[in-house]
């Protein structure tokens, strides 16, 4: 004896599988008949205060001694810092903290070990003057500091 079974279909399950098709053929149909306009104008202003990717003069790097207290002048949005590990050997460096005291931003440090040097990420700059407060420490607690002035002489209007 062969055993028939016979699906049976909810009328809810009908009612739900036609709404469903329903809605994706109309989805289809306005996708390909509906034509979209870009507007130079709109795309212009958009990207009027930004700056190309490649664009150098946004960013800048500076390489710093290890005078207690040093002053530079920029043009740039962003600078890098490259630097000797002043006061401490790398080996025995615990904590390595920069931070943009006019705006608050910590940087993040990369040292290499290699060569005693140290790097950071790109730190953005307020326009005027902009002080970086370095600190370096090794593992007894010795504590070399960096006052470093910045002054970010950029056209607030470019």
């Amino acid at each position: 004896m062969q055993n028939q079974h016979s699906a049976k279909v909810s009328p809810i399950e009908v009612v739900i599988f036609l709404a469903i098709t329903a809605i994706s053929f109309y989805s289809a149909y306005r996708l390909m008949n509906e034509s979209v306009e870009l507007n130079p104008s709109t795309l212009q202003t958009a990207s009027r205060d930004r700056s190309p990717a490649g664009q150098r003069s946004s960013l800048e790097m500076i390489k710093i001694g290890c005078n207690p207290s040093e002053h530079y002048k920029t043009s740039a949005a962003q600078i890098q810092l490259n630097g000797s590990l002043c006061g401490v050997n790398e080996k025995n460096l615990i904590k390595a903290d920069i931070v943009n005291m006019s705006n608050q931003f910590h940087a993040t440090v990369f040292s290499q070990s290699d060569s005693n040097q140290f790097s950071t990420d790109y730190i953005p700059l307020n326009a005027g003057e902009n002080i970086i407060q370095t600190n370096f420490i090794d593992p007894n607690g010795k504590t070399f500091s960096q006052q470093i002035v910045i002054e970010n002489q950029k056209d607030p209007q470019n």
